[in-house]
């Protein structure tokens, strides 16, 4: 028998699950995702520690393989989750700050300047996307003015799920739905936007490699499957932002089903056959990912 396995990086926990090929599922496991308040003289500023997410991640997998007498048997593994919190990582795999958490409100006032110099419909005619401080744009914005050795000393920016499959094995990229994230994606010709890049001031070489959601990134490392449980035999597939992988998975990929999400974040989601930027979206305060 064989089997596949989903990591979700949730807000609140972290749930790897194993299905078999008829999508049934086999086991599962989770592990409390740990918010830190990162200084007291912020006592707002929230941050994931990347040791955290990454002992989640070991702790959630080793329970889900635990049930399983061949763990080579799980022949891929693909991670999802909520996007836009990112980790600066230096060439040799120095984390060089904490992932800055989407409750963390630091980068506000940098979100509504960027948007009202340049225009909040610059921003959706090229990224799909309204102006949300949330976005990894103006965290990286926030590093550069208040961190620029960091950026100097950066090699990648990786958001939360790049950096997990970083993590099981050692390669750095990230999908169009997670890219969507950043604030930085030129939707329509499917790559990063010089245009936002150059308004904002972060360099493009920060930003990692886009491919298709299904790429197969490589195989499990030996010192990951040590601490995940995982084989190096299970190769490591690229997945997405959590709520577009969702709506894969409950056949919301037509504009005749309507999909409502109602967890941490409420969204409802409707696909469409034809990518539009048109006014009555942008003025509605619909984004297009």
């Amino acid at each position: 028998m064989s089997y596949l396995m989903g990591i979700d990086i949730g807000s609140t926990s972290i749930k790897a699950v194993v299905y078999d090929e008829g999508g049934n599922l086999v086991s599962k496991g989770s592990a409390s995702t740990v918010l830190t308040q990162e200084t007291k003289e912020h006592p707002g500023w929230s941050v994931w520690k990347p040791e955290d997410i990454w002992d989640a991640v070991c702790g959630a997998t080793t329970q889900a393989t635990a049930a399983l007498v061949d763990k080579a048997s799980i022949l891929g593994v693909a991670v999802t989750g909520f996007g836009m919190d990112g980790l600066p990582i230096s060439k040799d795999g120095e984390f060089l700050y904490p992932l800055i958490s989407w409750h963390c409100p630091r980068t506000n006032d940098i979100a509504k300047a960027f948007s009202k110099k340049h225009g909040q419909k610059k921003i959706f005619d090229i990224s799909g996307a309204q102006s949300m401080t949330i976005h990894s744009i103006y965290r990286m914005m926030w590093m550069q003015e208040n961190h620029p050795e960091i950026i100097e000393k950066t090699d990648k920016w990786l958001l939360i799920e790049d950096f997990v499959n970083y993590m099981l094995c050692g390669e750095m990229a990230t999908d169009f739905s997670m890219g969507w994230n950043t604030s930085l994606l030129d939707q329509k010709n499917k790559r990063w936007s010089d245009e936002l890049l150059a308004l904002s001031g972060i360099p493009k070489r920060i930003l990692p490699d886009i491919k298709p959601s299904g790429t197969v990134l490589g195989s499990i490392s030996r010192k990951a499957a040590a601490q995940t449980g995982l084989s190096e035999n299970t190769k490591v597939v690229l997945g997405g932002h959590d709520y577009i992988c969702a709506a894969l998975a409950v056949g919301a990929v037509s504009d005749d089903v309507v999909m409502d999400v109602t967890g941490t974040w409420e969204m409802i989601l409707q696909a469409s056959p034809v990518l539009s930027h048109d006014e009555k979206l942008f003025s509605s305060g619909y984004y297009v990912e």
